[in-house]
């Protein structure tokens, strides 16, 4: 029963024997052709040292843009849907079409915005924007009624605060243009008594300098834009 066990171990065994019989020389075998591999990426370099540094050049660029593409996906990812990879250039060509000329725009106007303070060597303060805060805080009731004002408008306090700084900036610069007198602020008192009864002279006042501004903003920054060189490329 066990006479086939012996026979088989024994020609295995053979065999092996057979195969590692002179372990040194693939050990050589390997060795001269690793050798002869040097040798020629050596002469190969000596005949073309441009092309080898320029290949060396490309690898490395892949190697970083893919590390960096790893860590910051949203370059090249924008999303991923059940599996469904949604390119960062689909959604971008996606949200081009649905509303990107209205937020090109917003993004011209705030930099022309910033560009012109900074001529004027304009800046808002981080108390100046909490000034306003507090005020629309206060107006509304509170923070909560801020907070749900905010929501309904799709918009973060980042956002809002962003926005109120372009508004002071906008003040600064058309400050000659919006001053408010006495007399304004008691027609505007007048004229609202039946609505807002308990206004006082300094909300009246504030209503009164926002209502310029708007008036004078859209002048004043027609003709900015139309001094502007401004390219879209979508």
């Amino acid at each position: 029963m066990y006479d086939s066990l012996p026979k088989t171990y024994m020609a295995t065994a053979k065999k092996t024997a057979s195969t590692t019989k002179n372990p040194s020389t693939n050990s050589t075998r390997v060795r001269i052709n690793l050798s002869n591999w040097r040798k020629s990426v050596a002469k190969s370099y000596s005949n073309s040292p441009g092309a080898y540094k320029t290949g060396f050049v490309i690898i490395l660029i892949v190697i970083v843009v893919g590390i960096f593409g790893w860590f910051n996906k949203g370059i090249f990812v924008a999303g991923n849907i059940n599996g469904h990879i949604v390119t960062t250039p689909s959604f971008y060509n996606s949200l081009v079409k649905a509303d990107g000329s209205q937020v090109f725009d917003s993004v011209v106007q705030e930099t022309l915005i910033k560009q012109e303070a900074s001529k004027k060597k304009i800046t808002a303060s981080k108390a100046e924007i909490d000034k306003k805060v507090a005020d629309l805080e206060k107006n509304l009731g509170g923070k909560e009624n801020l907070d749900v004002a905010l929501t309904q408008n799709n918009t973060t306090m980042a956002q809002l605060r962003s926005q109120l700084e372009m508004q002071i900036l906008v003040e600064k610069i058309l400050a000659d243009q919006i001053k408010v007198t006495d007399a304004e602020i008691t027609k505007y008192i007048n004229d609202n008594k039946a609505t807002n009864p308990s206004i006082t002279r300094a909300q009246a006042s504030e209503q009164v300098k926002n209502q310029k501004l708007n008036d004078k903003f859209t002048t004043w920054y027609a003709n900015l834009k139309s001094k502007a060189k401004i390219y879209k490329f979508f």
